[in-house]
């Protein structure tokens, strides 16, 4: 279990997260969260939007299901999702930061 990578999908409906094995092929965790409670509401119907702070605390959320002793075992997290959430993104503002601290950044891009 040395070699890990996660996937984390950031969709409009939910957060799916998975833990995967890249020796063995296999997924190891397998998470999702409901992203319901970050819509904000407009008279307009058709307007839609999202609180980007509550999809970060959801994502805080989601990675501390995953043990520690997995987290150890990362070596690059992919994170896609769609166009309207990109946000900026980096180790010094990762709300997981301390069980991201051993891991060397630049298997992240930053």
């Amino acid at each position: 279990m040395e070699n890990l990578v996660i996937g984390l999908d950031i969709g409009t409906s939910s957060l799916k997260l998975v833990v995967l094995d890249c020796q063995t092929k296999q997924i190891k965790i397998e998470l999702s969260k409901s992203t319901e409670e970050s819509r904000i509401t407009h008279e307009n119907k058709s307007f839609n939007e999202q609180n980007v702070d509550v999809i970060l605390k959801l994502v805080d959320e989601i990675f501390k299901e995953i043990p520690h002793e997995v987290l150890k075992c990362v070596k690059a997290i992919q994170i896609c999702g769609q166009v309207n959430l990109i946000f900026s993104w980096s180790l010094n503002r990762c709300l997981f930061k301390k069980e991201l601290s051993n891991l060397n950044s630049k298997n992240f891009g930053f």
